[in-house]
């Protein structure tokens, strides 16, 4: 879906009530967020890569 199709589904949401200004801000974000550039490599790595607490909660 293009990213100005979803934008207006959120507004549209967000308009009629369904969606809080809170959420719609945060899924607002979201999608922006997703648009920056998906096919980069880092974003492929960074999705699988794991956190640096990960590494105490399962003891490596």
């Amino acid at each position: 879906m293009p990213l100005s199709d979803e934008l207006t589904k959120l507004h549209e949401l967000h308009q009629r009530g369904a969606m809080s200004e809170k959420e719609f801000a945060r899924a607002k974000e979201r999608v922006l967020g997703n648009a920056a550039d998906p096919d980069h490599p880092l974003s492929a790595i960074n999705a699988v890569r794991r956190s640096r607490s990960d590494r105490w909660l399962a003891g490596v």
